[in-house]
């Protein structure tokens, strides 16, 4: 029998978001030759009980590290505080002799390199030098971003689990659109409204529904906008997502977004910021401004020209790219070449 490497992930696995379903996605579809373990840092509390909490993660990391050892460690990061909590470990398994890869999924992560007088930038500069260390980003467009910061540096895709034969009832002139996303302002839940508003002045039956809702009495009254807060069971993301016709993506600084990902997979076409460009790769999906007219017109002009059959047949042909069983085998290639280059 052929002993398996072990790989530990380290991240919120637990956390409400495209990283932890990246995470899970991972951990569920091991690269051959690994098998996959993992410690969750997520603590849905305030920033003083999560600062005391890194103590606990970093003791948790030595017991998983006596338990289990792992031939490879696997952290998912972002920037602000999620990159110093994980800082912490990061050293400690560097300590231990450990190859660690730092799995950057912040979409403005080379913005936060600059700040605080750049001092994230210059930390990731400093390990980037060790060995040991290597730097995953999800999308080739911050290799050049984050090349000043690392030497040691690839691309490898999101992925998500395709799925045939969706059927969908479609009806002409009545337009279902899907906001999935957090309770953040950044994440355009108000821009989405006013994309319906526009879309509906233009004489289309037009529907809303938004995810990430935490009141929904603001909306209550428009029999249009349907309304959720955040959806813990999967299933039902992905019974909205094949229910509509778009989902809309307006976010400025999007990873690699998992519910554009999902929607592509799912047969349902995204309409999304330049952020999201790379990912969807068809320019018809792409919008440059923030102009609602534009995102509007977008939407109506697939609509009205028929031309749904042959955007998803290019739509499938981009998301197979990112299916979990191709990531799964970029990323065994990856943790195979770490191990073998820190021999």
């Amino acid at each position: 029998m052929v002993h398996k490497k072990v790989v530990l992930h380290i991240g919120p696995l637990s956390s409400r978001g495209g990283m932890s379903r990246v995470m899970d996605l991972l951990i569920n579809n091991s690269p051959q030759g690994w098998d996959s373990i993992v410690m969750d840092t997520y603590l849905n509390s305030n920033k003083i009980k999560k600062i005391f909490n890194v103590i606990k993660l970093r003791n948790k990391l030595k017991e998983q590290i006596v338990d289990f050892s792992p031939d490879l460690i696997h952290i998912h990061v972002t920037h602000n505080f999620s990159w110093w909590r994980k800082l912490i470990l990061i050293n400690l398994a560097i300590k231990k002799k450990i190859p660690v890869v730092i799995n950057i999924h912040s979409g403005k992560f080379d913005i936060y390199c600059q700040s605080l007088f750049g001092l994230p930038g210059k930390k990731l500069k400093s390990l980037s030098k060790n060995d040991l260390v290597s730097v995953v980003v999800l999308e080739k467009r911050w290799l050049v971003k984050i090349s000043k910061y690392s030497s040691n540096l690839c691309s490898i895709r999101n992925p998500v689990e395709l799925t045939n034969n969706i059927s969908k009832n479609k009806q002409f002139g009545h337009l279902k659109l899907l906001l999935i996303a957090r309770g953040d302002s950044i994440k355009g839940h108000e821009f989405a409204v006013e994309i319906m508003n526009l879309i509906s002045e233009k004489g289309f039956n037009v529907r809303l529904t938004m995810t990430g809702i935490n009141d929904s009495s603001k909306y209550a009254e428009d029999d249009r906008i349907t309304t959720y807060g955040w959806l813990e069971n999967h299933e039902e993301v992905k019974n909205l997502i094949i229910e509509s016709d778009f989902v809309l993506s307006p976010s400025n600084y999007e990873g690699s977004s998992m519910s554009v990902l999902e929607s592509m997979a799912l047969g349902t076409i995204p309409i999304v910021s330049k952020a999201s460009a790379e990912t969807v790769s068809l320019d018809e999906l792409v919008i440059d401004t923030m102009d609602v007219l534009d995102w509007a017109e977008a939407i109506i002009n697939i609509e009205t020209k028929s031309k749904q059959n042959m955007i998803k047949d290019a739509i499938k042909k981009v998301v197979v790219k990112h299916d979990v069983s191709q990531v799964s085998e970029n990323w065994r290639i990856k943790y195979n070449s770490i191990i073998n280059n820190t021999k």
